[in-house]
């Protein structure tokens, strides 16, 4: 049996997927990510720790062919997770995963809503309206029928077919979200990752969570992460990073060098291309007073792990001469990325890449809008703090009056502005406002919240017309005993029952029509949607839900665009392109972000070889062959060679 059937056979060992499947994940992954990864993403990790919960602590009978909880095998992946039911058993394991109401209150996972992809007829997706996290469960339309029936039929109330999560489910959630430590969220999401594991230690989990031992299987150092490439071979190209009308300022250069050091640290040889100092923007910044002349290669930094490297060059202004040095690039690395920026920069050399990546920016009000109870509250804490600051400047401190004159209500432009900053909440503590004065000392803050409510009221009941009303009502109340406390707007938000009733507390989702924003998205697009980009929607403040993201990315493929991903808000994000250290030292939530962004364009790439059998091979360097010999190197072997001979310089 060759090494790399042996692999495969190892993955199934954990995972008890089909073959198929498990080739699949080592002929597109290889060992970069490990042979069984670990969800990154803190939300995938609790969304797969409550269903691994749900399994375990009201698990189904053991089948005879001993698949453990009704699941015969699951896919893991870097970014997702693939579920494989027993057929024979699956409308029950439906309405043990999915939520219902019992006597005892919500089993299940709460808030969990099911969507048959249009796509296909074989899958279900898994998500909580507004999250980023999912699973992919391969069953059909006609299973969640049958399961409605058996969960009616022993007495559970189906809650998965409410269009909107419940007010128990809420508070489910959110007591098990509480509840499970960061550590035990991570244990129990391995578990489902490795799930056809011998259940050793596995019926005590109705009442602890797994061990790292009980987790460690046969192999433990075989399926660590190592550069060992895909079984395919990796998928070399030139991949630019644009965006969709050639607009400056959208985050080409953060989602350009995240990209590049996630490639690299798969054991890959990038190249990193951007402008010079004739067009001070991304690489440029980055390397100030070390910036070398143009088509100087220079290594960003050696902290790198393990066999990758990372090498920037600035391209003249020059079209031909810039055309010449990026083919030259493209010879000698892996992989190339091209910070193509906007129109004025190097955007006429998107046509050299083997794939293109376009931001689009991201409109809230194109996708739809989050009504949400504690965030409200939240919103009006933080921007009355900037109301209070803004009337002080205009009005004598000490002889404040009821006067509301800072701001014209029915000026909607005037109103709009402040709306906008619901999206964009503070991340960093840093960022919230200063406290408020005290109350003793400012008795012109009960009049003003009056005022500042009367301000907002009309947009407020347009904009969020289940959660206003009761919001408002108690807002100054609670805003005026929190400033007693000296509370940020971010500390203790769990004081919602205090002034609101059970009934009050809500999060309500609601989506824009996908059909509209499939067009809002191909609209934005000039001569570049004939490339076939694949989309990034960058600094995204809040989860896209994802049954809508399906049904958009269905109606993008349909046009010609391969794929749609999402880049997170994130301060450490913005500030990449000016510290040389955070490509290499992101934070977990960051790093997952730049792997998302690194798989979606390797997959690309590979599909544009598989698509094109007619594409000539880049030339060698140095010698190097143009694809692997297959028949005399190991998965392991093959990777080495590789990487030790594309050690050459390239040529400058």
């Amino acid at each position: 049996m060759s090494r790399d059937s042996q692999t495969i056979l190892l993955r199934q060992r954990y995972t008890g997927e089909p073959r198929q499947a498990a080739h699949a994940f080592y002929q597109s992954r290889g060992l970069y990510f490990g042979l069984v990864p670990d969800a990154g993403d803190p939300q995938q990790q609790l969304l797969e720790a409550a269903l691994m919960l749900a399994l375990a602590r009201a698990p189904l009978p053991e089948l005879e062919d001993g698949a453990p909880y009704g699941l015969r095998g699951v896919s893991p992946d870097v970014d997702r997770l693939v579920l494989w039911p027993a057929p024979e058993r699956l409308p029950r394991l439906l309405a043990q995963i999915l939520p219902t109401r019992t006597p005892a209150g919500v089993a299940g996972v709460a808030g969990l809503r099911v969507r048959p992809p249009s796509a296909r007829t074989d899958t279900l997706l898994l998500a909580r309206p507004g999250h980023r996290a999912q699973l992919t469960l391969r069953a059909r339309r006609r299973d969640l029928a049958e399961a409605r029936t058996w969960a009616e039929d022993h007495g559970l109330e189906p809650l998965w077919t409410a269009r909107h999560p419940q007010t128990d489910e809420l508070a489910a959630w959110n007591h098990l979200s509480e509840e499970i430590p960061a550590e035990e969220r991570a244990l129990w999401s391995r578990a489902l990752r490795r799930i056809a594991l011998p259940p050793t230690g596995s019926r005590d989990w109705a009442t602890r969570p797994p061990t790292r031992q009980e987790l460690d299987g046969p192999k433990p150092q075989r399926i660590a992460p190592r550069p060992v490439g895909p079984a395919g071979g990796p998928a070399r190209g030139v991949i630019a990073v644009t965006t969709s009308r050639g607009q400056a300022g959208e985050g080409c250069t953060t989602a350009a060098l995240a990209l590049a050091a996630a490639l690299a640290e798969t054991g890959a040889r990038v190249a990193f291309l951007g402008t010079g100092a004739e067009d001070p923007n991304g690489l440029a910044y980055l390397l100030r007073d070390d910036l070398p002349p143009a088509g100087v290669f220079t290594d960003l930094t050696d902290n790198i792990p393990g066999r990758g490297a990372l090498r920037v060059m600035t391209l003249p202004t020059d079209a031909t001469r810039a055309r010449d040095l990026l083919g030259q690039a493209a010879r000698a690395h892996d992989t190339v990325v091209l910070d193509a920026g906007a129109a004025i920069q190097m955007r006429h050399l998107v046509d050299e890449a083997d794939a293109v990546i376009a931001l689009v920016p991201y409109r809230p009000e194109v996708w739809g809008r989050t009504e949400d109870t504690a965030r409200l509250l939240q919103f009006l804490d933080t921007e009355f703090a900037a109301y209070v600051a803004d009337r002080t400047e205009n009005e004598a401190f000490d002889e404040a009056e009821d006067d509301a004159d800072v701001y014209d209500a029915e000026d909607r432009e005037d109103a709009e502005s402040w709306w906008a900053a619901y999206a964009h909440l503070p991340h960093d503590p840093d960022e919230w406002p200063p406290l408020l004065p005290e109350e003793s000392e400012a008795a012109h803050l009960g009049p003003w919240r009056r005022d500042f409510i009367s301000f907002l009221d009309r947009e407020g009941r347009r904009r969020h017309p289940a959660t206003w009303r009761a919001a408002a009502a108690v807002w100054a109340d609670r805003n005026s005993a929190r400033n007693a406390r000296g509370l940020r707007p971010d500390e203790e938000m769990h004081d919602l029952g205090t002034y609101l009733g059970e009934h009050d507390i809500k999060t309500v989702r609601h989506l824009a029509d996908p059909e509209a924003v499939t067009r809002w998205l191909l609209d934005q697009f000039d001569g570049l949607a004939a490339t076939g980009p694949t989309i990034l929607l960058p600094r995204v403040p809040e989860d896209i839900d994802q049954h809508q993201l399906a049904e958009v990315r269905e109606g993008l493929h349909a046009s010609g665009i391969p794929d749609i991903t999402t880049w997170p808000e994130l301060e450490e994000l913005r500030e990449l392109p000016f510290i040389v250290a955070g490509v290499t030292t992101k934070t977990e939530v960051a790093g997952t972000a730049a792997r998302h962004l690194a798989l979606a364009a390797a997959d690309r790439l590979a599909a544009q070889r598989r698509t094109a059998p007619c594409f000539p091979e880049r030339p060698a360097a140095s010698g190097r062959p143009s694809s692997p010999p297959r028949a005399s190197h190991g998965a392991g072997e093959w990777a080495h060679s590789v990487t030790d001979s594309a050690r050459t310089d390239p040529p400058s």
